[in-house]
């Protein structure tokens, strides 16, 4: 049975779809279209200074002494090695 060439017809009447016709005027006005974002990124970085609070940036942990600290985590660290070392050359060692 022979195919029948496709024929692809775009749809321009009253019952072309709206997404279509958006995009088709932002392509012919693509100026007004740049300067409405930027009017609307300046409109809500406004309103989001306006609406929200000070900016902060005085975040602490809470920590251990240095000593301390560095004695607990390079044990973990030489445990967890050394569990990772015995449990690779367990896998390996099969073949």
């Amino acid at each position: 049975m022979p195919s029948r060439p496709r024929t692809t017809q775009t749809p321009t009447g009253p019952g072309a779809g709206g997404l279509r016709r958006l995009g088709e005027w932002c392509a012919r006005h693509f100026v007004v279209v740049i300067v409405a974002w930027l009017v609307a990124l300046v409109a809500l970085q406004a309103a989001g200074r306006s609406a929200g609070g000070t900016y902060s940036d005085n975040f602490t942990l809470r920590t251990r002494s240095p000593s301390r600290a560095s004695r607990s985590s390079s044990g973990t660290i030489r445990r967890r090695g050394a569990t990772a070392a015995r449990s690779s050359s367990r896998t390996t060692s099969g073949s």
